[in-house]
């Protein structure tokens, strides 16, 4: 079952209010199902269109990261703060456990 889809944003210049529209229905559609949408890689441009359309604080500003590399760390550490909650709470991972090393987290089964 996918838990979180991770969105790289490298090659997004700017958002126009379709792209707006749309990534806040993904949003929404996928949280519906129970999946987090993380993006990773936003640039300055793309970051103030979605400040100024309140996507950022509706989303959350955790779950934007400056690289996939965090955005993965992030989505591991949430999964594991949140297992066995199928509504996906939104605990806090603190920036010691986005530091920390992952190998107690992941398990390979």
């Amino acid at each position: 079952m996918v838990n979180y889809i991770v969105i790289e944003c490298t090659a997004v210049i700017s958002l126009d209010s379709t792209a707006i529209h749309m990534i806040e229905s993904l949003h929404r559609e996928f949280k519906e199902r129970g999946i987090r949408v993380c993006f990773a890689a936003v640039g300055n441009r793309m970051e103030k269109d979605l400040h100024r359309a309140g996507l950022v604080d509706k989303i959350g500003a955790k779950w934007f990261h400056a690289s996939v590399h965090g955005a993965v760390t992030f989505c591991i550490l949430h999964r594991s703060k949140n297992r066995g909650n199928s509504a996906l709470d939104d605990d806090e991972v603190t920036e010691e456990e986005m530091q920390g090393d992952l190998s107690e987290v992941v398990k390979v089964r």
